[in-house]
């Protein structure tokens, strides 16, 4: 299964998802070029202390975050099993079905 990407939190950073775990990504732009593209940086599937942990790590500031980027990361459940079962796992079959 591909990465599935379901929450930007800014123009440097997403989230996105396989059956395993949370993927951080972060916008990579090339020099030369105008396209950019997206680099799998971390995964999780353990919980959302580890999340944040890790994009804080990354450089994504966590507490500079949009309003409305920071209100979904902080309503997604305690940890990534939860989140798949109530969430990720419908995303996976309207994918499916397109």
């Amino acid at each position: 299964m591909a990465d599935i990407a379901f929450m930007e939190l800014n123009d440097r950073f997403r989230l996105a998802f396989d059956r395993l775990q949370w993927i951080i990504q972060r916008r990579e732009r090339t020099t030369t070029e105008e396209r950019s593209g997206w680099v799998a940086e971390s995964f999780i599937s353990s919980d959302k202390t580890v999340l944040l942990r890790c994009l804080e790590e990354k450089g994504c500031q966590v507490a500079q975050l949009s309003d409305e980027a920071s209100t979904r990361l902080k309503s997604l459940p305690e940890t990534f099993k939860e989140w798949f079962e109530q969430t990720g796992k419908f995303i996976t079959e309207e994918r499916k079905k397109t």
